[in-house]
């Protein structure tokens, strides 16, 4: 019996630290890994998975400890009560749930560790902040587009002052304190942060901490459809940071959300459209297209002036995401030279379409950092404008997209019908709109990988569009 005791402690605990990284992913809440357990099922989630080890942090520490220590009390009470062969057995096969129940109990038991840790954080970023008035603050929100917008507002405005931003994704209350109280230093003159949320209020809550003076919303899409559980409510939760400017700043939305005339009015301050498939707007882009050196160039309309911007950057949908920027900097007295120079040197950022060499000599559009169904399409138009005959599309997904998840999916497929390129995805909802030979289905990355290992070649163009493991990514980019 003891010998079953043990297996059942191995089984529970590689299951604990599994779900610990899950936890830690979804950011310890409950909702997102409810999502994951809909969307992906209980059996690939707790079952199929092939574990993977969190984070060294003192909080997986406590929620490992706290498990182990529940299982071991499990266990003993097991071997002293001499609980049958059958029963050890059924324990055993229900072991993954076991698992689930002490990660999720030891969640909940660190919540108020975790609280507390974070409110002193934020506090201790609100007086930094509210002790340095000098500093001028952009929050920008959306449902994408975010950090690409936030990183070239970024590298544009470094040519001239000293800014500061939020690192990586980081874009609720604590991870905008994070990067106020590592990122602010005592010439920094701007500070610039992405905003998220996966339910209303948690804009807001994270526009509290450095109260900006100035807003950019990118987008309005379906991710995370799921936990916002409509358009209508992600919209509203996506737009709240408006509510928060002084009437003496500035708003740069996009104009072309359907929600736009609603939008715009959600905000006492000055109002800035911007657009880059219409004229109606009040920073307009137009023309755009790649010239002889392959690189994009558009005409710019901003104040009644005109002039020609020219970036490296690939990806139309980019000029779109710089719209702003060139507005943002122009309203901050950097002349249009200086703008127009700026734009020239953006260096693209990693893992939003970055370009890599690839197993067998390929070239890898690596867009991995996160996946939204706007993006997707961009991605694909993309990496079809790179003029290879061989294109391949990598994808485990896009998740959190609730309902409209079989329709966007249906979106997806339609755009790449009939165009040289092939999807290969570890997502079987995709086969249901695309024919076999244009969608390939993989039961794992395992057998997704040795199938790109024998269709790639020197002729071939990769996306990698969705977050995969860090052995599966390694596979693919070389350098």
């Amino acid at each position: 019996m003891i010998y079953l005791a043990a297996i059942i402690a191995v089984a529970v605990l590689t299951k604990i630290i599994d779900l610990c990284y899950v936890f830690q992913v979804k950011e310890y809440r409950l909702d997102r890994f409810g999502s994951t357990l809909r969307e992906n099922g209980p059996i690939s989630t707790l079952y199929l998975r092939w574990p993977r080890f969190p984070a060294k942090s003192l909080r997986n520490l406590l929620i490992i400890c706290i498990s182990i220590s529940l299982l071991a009390f499990g266990l003993w009470a097991q071997l002293q009560f001499e609980v049958g062969l059958l029963i050890s057995g059924l324990v055993l096969v229900l072991s993954p749930l076991l698992s689930l129940l002490l990660v999720t109990v030891s969640v909940l038991l660190t919540r108020p560790f975790a609280y507390a840790v974070r409110t002193r954080m934020v506090k201790k970023a609100k007086l930094l902040i509210e002790s340095r008035p000098d500093i001028i603050s952009v929050g920008i929100s959306g449902s994408y587009g975010k950090t690409s917008t936030k990183e070239f507002l970024f590298q544009m405005l470094s040519t001239k002052y000293k800014v500061a931003k939020t690192d990586e994704n980081k874009n609720t209350d604590v991870g905008v304190a994070q990067s106020i109280l590592q990122n602010i230093k005592p010439d920094t003159k701007y500070f610039i942060a992405e905003v998220g949320a996966y339910r209303q209020g948690e804009v807001a809550k994270a526009t509290k901490v450095f109260m900006p003076q100035y807003a950019i919303i990118t987008a309005f899409g379906n991710q995370h459809l799921d936990l916002y559980g409509s358009r209508e409510n992600l919209i509203k939760a996506e737009g709240e940071i408006l509510e928060y400017l002084p009437e003496k700043g500035t708003a740069y939305i996009n104009s072309d959300i359907l929600s736009f005339p609603h939008t715009s009015k959600r905000t006492k301050a000055r109002v800035v459209s911007f657009t880059a498939n219409t004229d109606k707007g009040d920073v307009v882009a137009s023309n755009i297209q790649l010239n002889s050196e392959k690189n994009l160039t558009a005409k710019i309309e901003y104040k009644g002036t005109g002039f020609t911007i020219t970036t490296s950057l690939i990806g139309t949908h980019n000029i779109a995401n710089i719209l702003p920027c060139i507005a943002f900097c122009m309203d901050q007295d950097m002349t249009k030279a200086e703008v127009v120079a700026a734009i020239k040197i953006l260096k693209q950022i990693p893992n939003k379409l970055s370009v890599h060499k690839g197993i067998n000599g390929s070239l890898v559009l690596n867009d991995s950092g996160n996946s939204s169904v706007d993006g997707f399409v961009a991605a694909i138009n993309t990496a079809l404008g790179q003029g290879y005959k061989k294109n391949i599309i990598i994808s485990k997904g896009i998740i959190e997209l609730g309902k409209e998840k079989d329709s966007s999916y249906k979106k997806l497929i339609s755009t790449i019908v009939d165009r040289p390129i092939q999807l290969y995805t570890t997502d079987k909802l995709f086969t249901k709109h695309g024919s076999s030979d244009q969608v390939l289905y993989f039961s794992s990355e395992k057998e997704l990988l040795a199938q790109i290992k024998k269709a790639s070649d020197s002729k071939t163009l990769i996306l990698l569009e969705g977050k995969f493991t860090p052995t599966m990514v390694k596979e693919i980019i070389l350098i």
